[in-house]
């Protein structure tokens, strides 16, 4: 199917998909499928999506895009636009499969460099391709297979074409989440380094779906009334780094991302830095992004990009309205806590308490503490310091159904197997109204009643007094985790956007 862009796209075959589409199971969830799709984008430079309800991250994107292109496959950063990124890790500390080492440094190998070069010699060639994925390497079991598995970029008539093999992607969070934006920045660059256009995208996918748990929301977003058309004036090319250049570049680009991540406002004139327009509209948008995350006003006037403009204002209008409409999260939130217990139990099994208590349990709560007491909560981002909440609050749960299984509670033949046990001990603790603190005082009770356990632990007290302080611990977990959702009610909806996300890996 041919398309104007990455909008016209999405939402046609949303449309086909849930109209069309074979109902097929995957891995106990049930999907709508069709499958050999293939989807060509006339104007890839358009490459935002706005669409109500969709919900995408514009800002996420940006920097997931030039963290593939500049070869990084490490998630400590990342984690910061992408909470959960380590739930999609087999070591913790990177993306076993991330693009960015397989494009810049296959067995030592530039394939980008690789492509430029075969291109520059012979304009006509059809030997420019790079490839993902690793037979070897990707056959094995992973929570980290990669979806694209090979890029071809040809030139015909002054224009460079690109066609992506995919052999998985969901809709909603592959192809529109961040597919289509990432694979036209990089063609955009092929083609300044080639000086030629940039020309068509054509995508090749081999199973294109929608998740069951996406169907409503999706029937949504097609019954309702889009806004302005961002592109009405057509994307144009806007990249003009020379390849010899990109590293620099790349690096000076991340040298300010980082500084404007971790507190600081970037001025006009440290942007003006970044001599890429491309690059410099990029770093202006997770400027504002950081602003916005921290309560300072955000606006976009600046960003000569009318896509990515329409996008910052939509991001930060939907945050306005989440914040107007929910003044009291808790009930949410509580639904929230127990889906995301429900989909990590699916996902991990008793793989959190298989060590013990001394070995599994505790030093799990000790990773969220220590990276709690780090935390700048006065600059720092509110999803984080919720990301961590909710954590310590759920681990901090399961260790009380630990230790109802270790003194042979009555009620459950097993509490701490399945999400019954969890849900029945975290409800009361959910349910009540929480004290309405600050989150630095909230902060200050939770490391308070964390000492009083490492304390109790270390001693050999009883169980009775044992199981106390663990329970006074998961009630503070859930004022800390209550006082950040009130005060930003946006988080809610930004960490449920990426459990999503986590449901619907493993494709």
């Amino acid at each position: 199917m041919d398309y104007r862009n990455a909008q016209s796209a999405f939402l046609s075959q949303a449309a086909e998909i849930l109209s069309r589409g074979q109902v097929v199971g995957v891995r106990g969830s049930l999907t709508r499928e069709v499958r050999q799709a293939t989807i060509t984008l006339r104007s890839p430079l358009e490459r935002c999506i706005v669409v109500p309800g969709r919900n995408n991250n514009p800002f996420a994107a940006i920097y997931e895009t030039l963290w593939v292109i500049a070869g990084r496959n490490d998630i400590e950063d990342l984690s910061e636009y992408l909470p959960r990124a380590r739930d999609f890790s087999d070591d913790g500390d990177t993306w076993r499969a991330g693009y960015g080492p397989r494009l810049r440094a296959w067995r030592g190998f530039d394939q980008l460099s690789g492509v430029v070069e075969t291109l520059t010699g012979d304009l006509q060639s059809r030997r420019a391709v790079i490839s993902i994925y690793d037979p070897e390497l990707d056959s094995r079991p992973s929570k980290d297979v990669p979806c694209t598995n090979w890029l071809q970029f040809t030139c015909r008539d002054g224009l460079l074409d690109l066609g992506v093999t995919v052999r998985s992607n969901d809709l909603v969070w592959g192809f529109s989440g961040i597919n289509t934006f990432e694979w036209s920045v990089l063609q955009e660059m092929v083609a300044f380094w080639l000086g030629v256009g940039t020309g068509k995208v054509t995508y090749f996918i081999g199973s294109l779906h929608l998740y069951d748990r996406h169907f409503a929301r999706v029937e949504r977003m097609l019954s309702s009334t889009l806004g302005p058309d961002p592109y009405e004036a057509p994307a144009v090319a806007r990249f003009a780094t020379p390849l010899r250049d990109l590293e620099l570049a790349l690096a000076k680009w991340f040298e300010l991302e980082a500084q404007t991540r971790t507190g600081r406002r970037l001025e006009a004139v440290e942007l003006s830095q970044i001599a890429d327009p491309l690059l410099r509209d990029f770093l202006a948008m997770i400027n504002q992004y950081w602003s916005h995350q921290r309560g300072e006003p955000a606006g976009f006037d600046d960003i000569v990009d009318a896509g990515l403009r329409a996008a910052g204002i939509e991001f930060v209008s939907r945050d306005q309205a989440r914040a107007l409409t929910s003044p009291a999260p808790d009930g949410y939130l509580a639904d929230f806590v127990n889906t995301l217990h429900r989909v990590k139990t699916n996902a991990y099994g008793d793989s959190w308490k298989r060590r013990g208590e001394l070995q599994s349990i505790l030093p799990n709560i000790a990773r969220k503490i220590d990276r709690l007491e780090r935390l700048d909560l006065e600059n720092g981002a509110p999803l984080v310091v919720f990301d961590t909440a909710v954590d310590l609050f759920v681990y901090s749960v399961k260790h009380m159904t630990f230790r109802a299984d270790v003194e042979s509670r009555d009620g459950l033949a097993s509490w701490s197997d399945g999400p019954g046990g969890f849900e029945l001990l975290a409800g009361p603790l959910m349910s009540g109204d929480p004290h309405t603190v600050d989150v630095e005082t909230a902060r200050s009770m939770v490391l308070s009643d964390f000492r009083t356990v490492e304390e109790l632990v270390d001693g050999g007290a009883d169980d009775s007094t044992r199981a106390a302080a663990i329970e006074a611990l998961a009630a503070s977990a859930w004022v800390l985790l209550t006082s950040v959702a009130r005060a930003n009610p946006w988080v809610i909806r930004e960490a449920a956007t990426e459990l999503a996300k986590f449901a619907d890996w493993k494709e």
